[in-house]
């Protein structure tokens, strides 16, 4: 989705080729994608239109007119009521407004800028690019990049932000502002003593909510592609549509090399079901140039490329547009890990913060953040006060009362929707993507539910085993082993050694001398020569990489992603 508001009629520029399907409103010019930008409600006397992007499954109780009717009366409070994964375009006429606007999570993608006295906004950065927007890379967003592999905050465009999710931008020549209409507020009591985390009741109240989510997100007859992977989310979005759907009414596929984790456990799982499933192998893919310049046009050059380089949507048939995928759920259902003495431990100001801080790093940088001062030539008190500024809190309402909530909601509202939903960017203008852990009915649940059980996701795990004990008893990703033994019957994985990566065996592949070591090579090389990081220090942990001394994969990989996202939007 692609547009620009523009006041004055004039013609404007830089469309970047998306006339097509242009939608025409007065001083607002909308560009269509494949998959369809619609007008959905307009007022009566056509004070105001509502446009929108993607998939709205539920208009809330007021209707799409009571809609259109409460946000032409500066009213927010029916949005926190829709349900599906949509962005909304409002154009009020009779005001001189637009009005942009973002489902709870941000799941579309919604980048916009004011240039010239217009408002350009769009679904895809690089299409920003093009209408004149620069590339900017301040020195905040690249310790931001390297230490948790996505931009946080802003983009790397000068000018040009991204909607937060649960957002509305306001915009008039006048002036603009953007508000929050609903926030990730999380339980912060803990359950009675002796109260069993695995009730009946909790259990069957999990049961309906996840059999109304899929329901609902999944149309009949859409033939829908379902990408699995050796975790548990898209075990229990397979669980679901066996119980609607014949294992021939839909497909499955993963992608990633032979070995890996997710691409073993996920043909088994296939196997022991009888489904019809495609396993695509990156290691004979050859082309890494290709795959590496087209991820990160597809990720709007926001975040490395090490999870985005696949071609799942090359699975789709050619009637096909509905791929259903798991993201996000154990960022609602409970990724942090904490010890339990920590879950009510309250943040009252700066030390706290910083302790906050602290374990962030710890745990999604996967320690690489101790590297990064050295990298980027930076004093290690600087790098760690940027970090402080994006996770303690600024920008977001302030920390939560008690730790456990404030790593949940910067979690679920900072680095989920930047890092997770990116992830799902190749092919995003034409692939319709089908998350039921969205479902806003079954986020509400999962808020309320105390932080010892939502904590290493250990209601989700009962949950799972209660639901569907058999598949929940295969290997999962994480667990070492060679095989399932199951009676007298080996299910021999052939897992390598050392399958930490989930998906492709990069540590291998840069020690291996191939192409794909070739082009990162050259792409570090490169990004030396720029001079924003330090040629002695990729020097130093490529060399180490490849005597073996150091395992280095994540952070040569995240600079040889700058390189090729310096080449796309430069």
């Amino acid at each position: 989705m692609f547009g620009v508001y523009q006041p004055d009629h004039g013609e404007g520029g830089g469309h970047d080729g998306s006339r097509r399907c242009e939608i025409a409103d007065g001083p607002l010019r909308l560009f269509d994608p494949v998959l369809g930008l619609k007008q959905i409600v307009e007022d009566p006397a056509r004070r105001w239109t509502v446009y929108a992007f993607g998939r709205l499954l539920d208009a809330g109780p007021r209707g799409l007119l009571g809609l259109g009717e409460a946000l032409d009366a500066g009213e927010a409070d029916p949005l926190a009521t829709l349900n599906g994964s949509f962005a909304l375009v409002v154009h009020l006429r009779a005001k001189g407004e637009v009005l942009l606007v973002t489902d709870r999570t941000g799941s579309r993608r919604l980048y916009y800028g004011e240039r010239d006295g217009r408002l350009w906004f769009s679904s895809r950065l690089a299409r920003l690019r093009g209408c004149g927007f620069r590339l900017r890379l301040t020195d905040g967003r690249l310790i931001q990049y390297l230490t948790f592999r996505c931009v946080l905050d802003g983009t790397i465009l000068e000018g040009v932000d991204r909607l937060p999710g649960a957002s509305v931008l306001r915009w008039s020549t006048g002036g603009s502002s953007v508000h929050r209409y609903w926030g990730w507020d999380f339980e912060e009591d803990e359950p009675p003593p002796g109260e069993s985390s695995a009730s009946s009741d909790r259990m069957e109240e999990l049961s309906s909510l996840w059999t109304g989510a899929v329901s609902r997100w999944i149309l009949p007859g859409s033939d829908p592609l379902l990408s699995l992977s050796g975790g548990l989310d898209s075990r229990l979005i397979l669980v679901e549509m066996l119980r609607h759907l014949a294992p021939g009414q839909f497909r499955t596929m993963t992608y990633g090399t032979p070995g890996s984790f997710d691409y073993e456990i996920a043909r088994l799982i296939a196997s022991r079901r009888g489904l019809r499933h495609r396993s695509f192998d990156l290691s004979r893919e050859g082309d890494y140039d290709r795959l590496f310049s087209e991820a990160c046009l597809e990720t709007d050059g926001m975040i490395d490329l090490v999870n985005a380089v696949n071609d799942s949507h090359r699975a789709l048939g050619d009637d096909q547009r509905e791929l259903v995928v798991g993201y996000f759920a154990d960022s609602i259902t409970g990724r942090v890990c904490l010890p339990d003495v920590m879950l009510d431990r309250r943040l009252e100001g700066r030390p706290d913060r910083g302790s906050a801080t602290r374990y962030l790093l710890d745990r999604f940088s996967m320690g690489l953040w101790l590297q990064v001062p050295w990298l980027v030539e930076r004093p290690p008190d600087w790098c760690f006060e940027e970090m402080v500024r994006v996770l303690g809190g600024e920008g977001s309402g302030g920390p939560r009362p008690s730790l456990a909530s404030a790593l949940a909601r910067f979690h679920c509202e900072r680095l989920a929707p930047r890092f997770d939903l990116l992830c799902l960017g190749k092919g995003d203008d034409t692939i319709e993507r089908i998350c039921p852990f969205l479902d806003i009915h079954w986020i509400d649940f999962w808020r309320r539910v105390p932080p010892s059980l939502r904590n290493e996701g250990r209601l989700y795990k009962e949950f799972l085993a209660w639901r569907a004990p058999e598949l929940y008893a295969l290997p999962l990703r994480g667990l070492r082993g060679r095989g399932l033994v199951e009676g007298r019957r080996v299910w021999d994985l052939g897992l390598r050694p050392n399958p930490e990566i989930g998906l492709v065996d990069y540590e291998g592949w840069l020690r291996g001398g191939g192409p794909f070591a070739t082009l990162i090579r050259d792409l570090l090389t490169a990004v030396g020569d720029r001079g924003i990081l330090r040629r002695e220090a990729i020097d130093r942990y490529w060399d180490e990489h490849q005597s073996g001394s150091c395992e280095n994969t994540f952070m040569l990989l995240r600079a040889a992603s700058l390189e090729m996202i310096l080449r796309t939007f430069g």
